[in-house]
């Protein structure tokens, strides 16, 4: 008797989601068995692509949807037969409780069940979702297919996918003049022979020359808004060009608008800069109020080290990295004056005085150094009757202070 196959939980999610918008028909779960076969059996998996690739720059937002799917975003636009049939208001949120972008979910169950029965010409796997635009090619593949064959995908109007044979390309004439062969956003030299497809030229500065994956970064950076020619600032003639030769362009603001962008600049990095840290525990260990407490620059608020590394007299002492003392100099002690602190607070080439500091805070085993054999004594005693008795003594040691700079450490002597 043949075993039964157990059905697994990406197959329910998927199956339920089908039966949920009436699309349970008798071949359906063969196709989310077959689809669940090639590309791996998890949700987490694209719908259409079946890649898992997190990668903005190359596939879009990757959306995981609530009703359970996940999604590139240009996947969903270069899909042949899916359109936005979701009203204009919904078309930029990305995912509500009936549609992705404006692309209702049961128009992209009804897209991959489509897709199923094509084969990628590439990678030769069921479920090519996209096509070439030209009328007579016949060509299906899937999306990251196309990327490694260099297809070329035009992110406007009708969102046409274009093979190698029917992509737009670009003249590129080099006049005598050096600078048409440096790219105008990384300045690195375009060496002969190159392909075509990964250099463009600009059609409003005489035809100076820049890379694809350059451009792509600069849209992606500056947003719609902010995006023109790097060599001339031209608008109009630039973004209708790039758009052409496939530059995705989003529909928003300048990356560094965004909320939140600069916050990072805003947090204190707590690492010991000092080049010979005497710290045993590391350069990120920070114990507060004692001497292996991490003090920040107050100058530039970028440096930082131990209270102890930077030889600084109390706790309350400021500490001033290097560069901050060179580009000051002279003036650095006007500097803390003005500031508020006294001269008395300034750092100085002794460490911290170890015994000011609570030693319970402290790890005593890296400060401290013990002798077991030291710690006892023994006595003789004359018991009157010619026996002698020994008594073992345990003595309480006493800690006494090693001078600097010969020794850092505190010793115990009895």
């Amino acid at each position: 008797m043949p075993r039964k196959r157990v059905k697994t939980e990406a197959y329910n999610i998927l199956w339920n989601l089908f039966k949920a918008h009436g699309l349970s028909t008798p071949r359906v779960p063969t196709s989310i068995k077959a689809h669940l076969a090639t590309f791996g059996d998890s949700i987490d998996n694209c719908l259409f692509c079946g890649a898992n690739d997190d990668n903005v720059e190359k596939y879009g937002q990757f959306i995981h949807a609530k009703c359970g799917i996940s999604i590139h975003y240009f996947c969903l636009l270069f899909a042949c037969d899916l359109t936005q049939s979701e009203d204009e208001k919904k078309c930029d949120i990305i995912d509500s409780s009936d549609a992705i972008y404006g692309f209702s979910i049961k128009d992209i169950l009804m897209e991959f069940l489509r897709a199923r029965r094509l084969q990628c010409g590439y990678c030769y796997k069921k479920g090519a979702s996209v096509g070439c635009a030209h009328s007579n090619c016949t060509k299906k593949f899937h999306y990251p297919c196309g990327l490694a064959r260099k297809y070329l995908y035009q992110y406007c109007g009708v969102y046409g996918a274009h093979c190698v044979r029917h992509r737009p390309v670009q003249v590129l004439t080099k006049s005598p003049d050096s600078s048409h062969s440096t790219c105008g956003i990384c300045f690195d030299t375009i060496d002969e022979p190159f392909d075509p497809f990964d250099v463009l030229t600009t059609p409003c500065c005489n035809n100076l020359w820049i890379h694809r994956k350059c451009v792509q970064k600069h849209a992606l950076s500056f947003g719609s808004y902010l995006f023109r020619c790097p060599f001339c600032n031209n608008c109009d003639d630039f973004v209708t060009e790039m758009q052409r030769m496939g530059v995705y362009i989003p529909q928003r603001d300048a990356s560094w608008e965004t909320p939140g962008a600069f916050d990072d600049l805003t947090e204190s990095r707590l690492i010991c800069d000092i080049e010979k840290c005497r710290c045993v525990h590391g350069r990120d260990y920070n114990q507060p109020d004692t001497i292996w407490s991490i003090s920040t620059c107050v100058l530039c608020n970028s440096s930082s080290a131990h209270v102890c590394c930077a030889n600084l007299k109390s706790l309350s002492s400021p500490f001033v990295c290097d560069i901050c003392k060179s580009v000051w100099a002279e003036n650095l002690k006007a500097k803390l004056k003005d500031m508020g602190f006294t001269l008395r607070d300034t750092p100085i080439k002794r460490p911290i005085s170890l015994i000011n500091v609570c030693v319970e805070a402290l790890d005593v085993s890296s400060l401290l150094e013990l002798d077991e054999d030291d710690n006892t004594t023994n006595t003789s005693t004359d018991c009157g009757n010619g026996d002698t008795k020994t008594v073992t003594r345990t003595l309480r040691p006493r800690i006494r202070r090693i001078p600097y700079p010969k020794r850092r450490r505190i010793a115990f002597t009895v």
